[in-house]
């Protein structure tokens, strides 16, 4: 009679082979590699309050003292922060009304509380805060103001506070939460001695904090991570190395011949003095006179220093450097090519600048937001003011736009060629062209122009350097067709003409 295999015979045992065969090979430890923690824990536990400290110092450190850092969050927001407000309504009045009103309140003197920094320059430092700190609270004030509150300014009352809202007192990280959402925030302020002491509870609705999410993809969480985290120890060691590989170059540079002898003699001026050790051992050193020319290294017989050679930083240094530097870029997605324009060729460059574009979409969405939030808190105090009033029938709400700035031709006359064929073939209109590269609509673009356009002939003069502007092909088509009948060579002269007009307009 066979015997039945046990539960933890060969049958469990294979069975658990090809469990293993066909499951998840990150799910099992290896000893090849470092585990992974072994559990999951809440993402406010995950960065305690001390750590985050140690982060946001970290980033701010980065920032101010290593320049790759501060390129980094510079190019940042130069393709991100950069909008300007559109009005949409029907009422073309009322647009050039409101467009004038979001001008002039976001005047320095009108938005900042301190009174300093316009809404760009203001956005502009919000955004470098949030992606270096994590988050930064926007405290609305009654005047109509915005006042900053930094990262390390919000943070757990702690205990005698006067704290309001608190049924049961659950405080994480500065942020009070009621079923996962914010009901209010404790603000700290700074005291002379660098410390910080609890001013007051703000209730959610009258802060928004504009934090940085993607960092951790995380839904259970309170406030934001900086951007930076994943790169600061790559930029900490780029930065060392980098003052290592500086100093042994210093070193390769002041000795600058490097001689091993065998004899007494010395090629430079020495004064030798002899000393006796307790074994009754003499030894003799050198002292050289290194004088005004070339340094020479006086070596006992038989010594070398083969550590002094000209090959500093290696070539297998440099690469390995600009490696660690490609992976930090990457941390906000920044192709290399932006740190190192020789890196690749235009079409390199190109398409790393149209996936970066693709990456800019989501960073932009977050500036919009916060910018869409600003306006229709000030635009409800304004039109209660008085400061603002729309007509009757856009008194229920009406259409508007933060337009990201739009981005140059890199060579004008082959991509407005493309742009007049793509429009004359239907793919893009007129608007997309003038959104993506001047970030304005094409009715202002035709605005623009004919304004334009009446001073010339008020003036009676004659600006234009290319006949190709004076013909059909340059304003006026002929054809029901449009663009769409014009030969290569009408568009390639177009195009021409078009790019002789911008370079008029830089004169």
């Amino acid at each position: 009679m066979s015997k039945q295999p046990t539960p933890g015979g060969l049958f469990s045992s294979a069975k658990n082979a090809i469990l293993r065969k066909f499951g998840f090979n990150a799910a099992e430890s290896s000893t090849k590699r470092k585990s992974a923690p072994g559990g999951t824990r809440d993402e406010d536990d995950e960065l305690t309050p001390a750590a985050r400290t140690r982060l946001v110092a970290n980033g701010r450190d980065a920032l101010q003292n290593w320049s790759i850092a501060g390129f980094m969050v510079r190019k940042h927001l130069d393709f991100v922060t950069g909008h300007t407000f559109q009005a949409k309504t029907p009422d073309k009045g009322f647009n050039r009304a409101l467009e004038e009103w979001v001008e002039e309140v976001s005047k320095a003197e009108h938005f900042d509380q301190s009174e300093e920094h316009d809404r760009e320059q203001y956005t502009r430092m919000a955004e470098a805060r949030r992606i270096v700190d994590g988050d930064i609270g926007n405290l609305k004030l009654s005047s109509g103001h915005i006042q900053a509150i930094e990262n390390d300014r919000i943070k757990d009352p702690g205990r005698g506070a006067p704290v309001p809202y608190d049924q049961v007192p659950e405080w994480r990280h500065g942020v009070r939460k009621v079923n996962n959402k914010a009901v209010a925030y404790a603000i700290h302020r700074r005291t002379g001695n660098g410390g910080l002491t609890f001013e007051r509870i703000v209730p959610a609705n009258r802060m928004y904090l504009y934090a940085y999410r993607d960092g951790t993809m995380r839904f259970d969480s309170s406030r934001g991570v900086s951007a930076l985290a994943p790169a600061l120890n790559d930029l900490r060691d780029v930065a060392e190395n980098q003052g290592h590989a500086l100093a042994k170059m210093k070193v390769a540079q002041l000795f600058g011949l490097k001689m091993t002898r065998n004899g007494e003699g010395s090629p430079a001026p020495t004064t030798s003095t002899d000393a006796t050790d307790r074994q009754g051992n003499t030894k003799r050193k050198h002292k050289i006179d290194f004088g005004n020319g070339p340094v020479f290294l006086d070596l006992n017989p038989g010594e070398d220093a083969e550590f002094l050679e000209n090959k500093t930083p290696s070539m297998e240094f440099q690469a390995f450097m600009q490696a660690t530097i490609s992976v930090a870029l990457k941390c906000i997605d920044i192709p290399f090519s932006f740190y190192d324009e020789a890196y690749t060729n235009f079409f390199g460059s190109r398409a790393a600048l149209l996936l970066y574009l693709k990456s800019c979409n989501q960073k932009r969405r977050s500036v919009q937001a916060w910018n869409s939030h600003w306006f229709e808190w000030r635009f409800a105090m304004g039109h209660a003011r008085r400061e603002i009033i729309p007509p009757r029938s856009l008194v229920d709400g009406f259409k508007y736009a933060w337009v990201p700035d739009g981005l140059p031709w890199w060579r004008p006359s082959e991509e407005i060629a493309a742009d007049i064929r793509a429009i004359g073939a239907g793919v893009k209109t007129r608007g997309d062209v003038t959104m993506a590269h001047f970030g304005r609509t094409f009715e202002d673009t035709a605005e623009l122009l004919e304004a334009e356009e009446n001073i010339i002939r008020g003036k009676q003069i004659n600006i234009y350097e290319s006949p190709a502007l004076d013909t059909a092909a340059a304003g006026q088509v002929a054809s029901s067709t449009g663009f769409g009948s014009l030969n290569p060579a009408t568009i390639e002269a177009l195009a021409a003409a078009v790019v002789n007009r911008l370079e008029m307009e830089k004169r």
